[in-house]
């Protein structure tokens, strides 16, 4: 009898410990539950552990780019600049990036169970640039994939989409501001300021040469026409974690007063790296805590995204918003009055994220701009090497701020 229950014992002990070790949970990739065919993903040591080839696919990983080394237990996955190595029963992954390598150490080594292969699913998504959630309450792991958001930018303009995914290793800026007050026209004033950017870029380092010229009637133009920084050159060099600066005219080593300055990414003014893609950005630009995500979440950011996008109009190949409000730009979750603050990979961006932070410190965000003017309307125009943006801010005192940016690739 004592043999009897020991055994009836030990039974309930496995099946306790077997719904511990693999408890069954649904995965969620930007709205859609994935069909894992005839497996499920599953909790093995508190991770959310799934099938591998079905969730490179998802997440945009060709089957050609996807290599399983059966002698070695060893998956390989490729995309673009990533490449992600995994090995069963080893808690150590390698992950490489722009040629840079590094290894992680894994919650849940990779399993084969039931002849499926598993692998940690937060590990892959974040590896490839995706958010990840957890909602407990209906036991499901959700991925917000941005991509998706720069796909629909390509649905409503092709132009746009093509010129925002161009590299480029020259690059010609002119941006102009015109202030306007209609009250008094003694105040009206012109900011002018034009670049030419050159990058060059192997695995370990980007250098970029930057002629930047300032002009105009305002008075921060006059104060730098006056300091002498009207026509500054410099080199920068950006590697994974800092770069360095190097001013190559008189006036702009008087600011910096030494030969050479190195800024560490955390300490700049900035969200994201120098290296983030466009979908990356967007990501950055939303104010989502990870531990609030859940089932309805990529629901409300493309409802959220749709209704920005639906602002735009089509107009003789112009994109254009008419007159709307600036709270506008500040939705619940996409936060656009962010994007003077984020870093990502585009000359542009990187040339006036130095010159903004660092150098001139501007006091005005676009945040305290929009408060301030709080109506805009905006028109971009695009061809395959050129962006035009033009932007008008204004308020209710008569006061309007103009902006024409010109963008050649």
């Amino acid at each position: 009898m004592k043999k009897i229950l020991l055994f009836f014992i030990s039974i309930v002990s496995l099946l306790i410990m077997s719904s511990v070790y693999a408890a069954e949970v649904e995965v969620q990739v930007n709205g859609t539950i994935i069909d894992f065919d005839d497996t499920t993903a599953q909790i093995i040591n508190n991770r959310t552990m799934v099938p591998f080839r079905k969730i490179f696919n998802e997440l945009g990983v060709a089957n050609e780019d996807i290599t399983w080394n059966g002698e070695s237990k060893t998956i390989i996955a490729k995309k673009k600049n990533i490449e992600i190595e995994l090995q069963i029963g080893n808690n150590v992954a390698s992950k490489k990036e722009n040629g840079n390598s590094s290894d992680i150490i894994l919650d849940s080594a990779p399993v084969i169970k039931n002849d499926r292969t598993l692998v940690p699913l937060r590990f892959i998504a974040e590896s490839l640039g995706k958010t990840v959630g957890w909602d407990a309450a209906n036991k499901t792991a959700v991925i917000i994939d941005f991509d998706y958001f720069l796909n629909l930018v390509n649905n409503k303009s092709n132009s746009l989409y093509q010129f925002l995914t161009k590299n480029s290793s020259n690059m010609n800026v002119s941006i102009t501001r015109n202030y306007i007050d209609g009250d008094d026209n003694t105040k009206n004033n012109t900011a002018i300021v034009t670049a030419n950017i050159v990058e060059n870029k192997n695995e370990k380092v980007l250098n970029q040469n930057v002629r930047v010229k300032f002009s105009g009637t305002n008075e921060l133009m006059k104060e730098i026409a006056t300091e002498g920084w009207a026509d500054i050159q410099y080199e920068n060099n950006y590697y994974d974690d800092y770069f360095t600066t190097k001013a190559l005219t008189d006036g702009l080593k008087k600011v910096y007063a030494q030969e050479q300055l190195k800024f560490m990414y955390d300490g700049l003014k900035c969200e994201g790296k120098n290296s983030d893609s466009i979908s990356e950005l967007l990501n950055n630009i939303c104010d989502i805590d990870e531990k609030s995500i859940n089932t309805e979440t990529f629901k409300t950011l493309k409802e959220e995204f749709d209704t920005l996008l639906n602002s735009f109009k089509n107009a003789n190949g112009f994109l254009t918003t008419g007159n709307i409000s600036s709270e506008f730009l500040k939705l619940k979750y996409f936060d656009f009055t962010k994007l003077d603050n984020v870093l990502y990979d585009s000359p542009l961006n990187r040339v006036y994220s130095l010159l903004n932070t660092q150098i001139f410190n501007f006091d005005v965000t676009l945040e305290e701009l929009c408060y301030d003017y709080p109506k805009v309307n905006l028109t971009i125009n695009t061809s395959d090497s050129e962006l035009t943006i033009e932007f008008i801010l204004s308020n209710e005192y008569h006061e309007k701020v103009e902006y024409r940016i010109v963008i050649n690739k």
